[in-house]
């Protein structure tokens, strides 16, 4: 999509991918849009796979979680290119790996560490515009100024697999992982 309409792409391959974009007049910009676009198992069956718009909201597999933030991210480089203006300062990463693969290349630590060690490029600031709230009835959320960090560690799980983002997640998975993480 960004190709076909002159935005400057680059595919990085591995076992998740990942798009590096950025407007083909100007070096990559020290503002970075960050999303992802992976997703989790579906839940109950592969229906959530067909998006539908129900009021004023989309219904669809990822649509919350990242996917209506990324095809916005999209839709702007695209118009930004298309407009004759001189480039704004600003460059796309998305990956394929959010959850379970920033401990795996091409997740963003690793993307930018090897942009920075293949060309100097440091972003000043990263901009992630994840889900507006945690309720999921939200239409605007609140702006987080501050960085959750990363922390690489392993933990071993046993019991029933869960994910707070599916239907079916037992209710107390969500204050479960709360605990783990303030334990």
């Amino acid at each position: 999509y960004l190709k076909d309409h002159g935005v400057r792409t680059r595919y990085l391959d591995g076992k998740y991918p990942a798009v590096f974009a950025q407007f083909t007049d100007a070096q990559p910009g020290p503002f970075l849009l960050s999303g992802h676009f992976d997703v989790v198992e579906p839940d109950p069956d592969e229906g959530q796979f067909i998006p539908r718009v129900d009021g004023a909201y989309l219904w669809g597999r990822g649509a919350a979680d990242m996917k209506t933030v990324v095809a916005t991210d999209l839709v702007w480089m695209k118009d930004a290119a298309k407009s004759g203006k001189p480039a704004p300062p600003v460059s796309l990463l998305l990956i394929g790996n959010e959850e379970n693969g920033e401990a795996e290349p091409m997740g963003t630590p690793h993307v930018l560490d090897f942009l920075s060690k293949e060309s100097g490029y440091s972003p000043r600031l990263v901009v992630a515009g994840e889900r507006t709230g945690e309720k999921g009835d939200e239409l605007f959320g609140e702006i987080a100024t501050e960085n959750r960090g990363i922390l690489r560690f392993e933990i071993t799980g046993h019991g029933i697999r869960g994910h707070t983002g599916v239907k079916s997640a037992s209710a107390d998975l969500s204050e479960q992982l709360i605990q783990a993480r303030t334990d």
